[in-house]
C-alpha cells in the first residue's frame, strides 16, 4: 500500500479549543495564556473556567453545524497541510462523535477550503482502524496517537499547550521532519 498522512482536524487545523472558551463566554486569550501557565501538558484547560470536563467540551452550542462550520483556521493550516502534502497523500481524520450536526459543520469547513467536491477525509472516533505501517497519524490528542502506533501505525503528537511535547516551539518544522522520518523509515522496511 502506498504511504497516507492522516491529518486531525480540531487542536491541529483549526483552533477547536478557541471556539470552545469563547463558546463558554469566556476571553480565550486569557484562558489560553492561563492554560499554558497552569496546566502545560495537560488535557484539563476546563479546569481554569471552573468546569468538569464533559461540560466544558459538550456544550449544547457544540451541537450545531454552524459551530463546527465556522472554527477558525490556525495561521499554521495552510503551509501544514502544503508541507505534509508534499510528502505524501494527506486525508484528514476527524471524529465527530453521534452529533451528525458536527460531521456536517466539519465537511462544510473542510470544503470551504478545498471545493465542494473535496473527498481526502475519515470521519471515525476509531482513528487506530486506520493504522498501517507506512500511514502516518498528526494529531494534537496524545491517546489517539498512542492508540494508532499500538494498532501498527505511525504517530506524531502535534504541538501544542496540552500535549507533552508542548515545548516545541516550531510547530511544523517539528511535524514535518517526524512525518518525513517516519515515511522513510516505514518505506525502507517496506521495500527490504
Amino acid at each position: 500500500m502506498k504511504p497516507v498522512i492522516f491529518l486531525d482536524m480540531d487542536g491541529v487545523c483549526c483552533d477547536y479549543p478557541r471556539a470552545v472558551i469563547d463558546k463558554h463566554g469566556r476571553d480565550p486569550d486569557e484562558v489560553l495564556a492561563a492554560w499554558a501557565r497552569e496546566h502545560r501538558g495537560k488535557p484539563d484547560g476546563y479546569k481554569i473556567i471552573g468546569l468538569s470536563a464533559t461540560l466544558f467540551w459538550n456544550a449544547a452550542d457544540h451541537k450545531e453545524e454552524s459551530f463546527w462550520a465556522n472554527i477558525e483556521e490556525y495561521p499554521w493550516f495552510r503551509s501544514l497541510y502544503d508541507g505534509l502534502s508534499a510528502l505524501a497523500p494527506v486525508l484528514f481524520l476527524s471524529s465527530a462523535g453521534d452529533n451528525p450536526r458536527a460531521l456536517s459543520g466539519k465537511l462544510k469547513w473542510l470544503q470551504a477550503r478545498f471545493g465542494e467536491g473535496f473527498q481526502d477525509y475519515v470521519f471515525t472516533l476509531h482513528k487506530h482502524q486506520l493504522a498501517r505501517e507506512n500511514a502516518v497519524l498528526v494529531d494534537d490528542y496524545e491517546v489517539f496517537v498512542e492508540m494508532f502506533r499500538e494498532a501498527g501505525g505511525k504517530g506524531v503528537l502535534f504541538p501544542q499547550t496540552w500535549g507533552s511535547n508542548h515545548h516545541i516551539e516550531d510547530k511544523i518544522d517539528y511535524t514535518l521532519k517526524e512525518v518525513a522520518a517516519h515515511l522513510h523509515a516505514a518505506n525502507r522496511c517496506g521495500s527490504a
